[in-house]
């Protein structure tokens, strides 16, 4: 009798484990979640680039500002900015003179109104504001100045 019972237990014992079904099912919600992460992390970071620009645009603003007051006219170009000149000077970083996405910031005066703009081409890396006369088109991420 032990060792029908013995044969037996051999046979019929419980199994353990899992099924392929649940090891698939389990995979695919990892997969999803992962997936959604991604999508969120990614937003984040767009939004955390945009916000940069927008934060570098109003500081280089400010420096052609302030070189604008100190020389009585406009810096040809931005990387005066980042140079000192006699007294004064320099007014910005040259590491700013960089948008989150690689690209230089651009810089243009419209003479005829004595107003500037400071922009960056945004996510498309696009220039949408082409050369700036009253306003910053597009997605392009800037600010116009006086």
């Amino acid at each position: 009798m032990y060792v029908k019972k013995k044969i037996k237990s051999l046979f019929h014992r419980k199994k353990t484990g899992f099924t392929l079904v649940e090891i698939l099912v389990a995979c695919g919600i990892i997969i999803a979640l992962a997936v959604g992460a991604i999508v969120i992390g990614s937003s984040i970071l767009d939004s955390g680039r945009y916000n940069k620009a927008k934060t570098d645009t109003a500081t280089i603003s400010t420096a052609v500002g302030q070189y604008k007051f100190e020389h009585d006219a406009f810096p040809k170009d931005l990387a005066t900015l980042t140079k000192k000149d006699g007294q004064y000077g320099p007014y910005l970083s040259s590491d700013i003179l960089k948008d989150p996405w690689g690209n230089a910031y651009h810089f243009s005066v419209n003479t005829s109104t004595g107003r500037f703009g400071v922009w960056s081409n945004g996510h498309n890396k696009a220039n949408d504001t082409g050369t700036f006369t009253d306003a910053i088109k597009g997605d392009d991420i800037g600010i116009m100045g006086h």
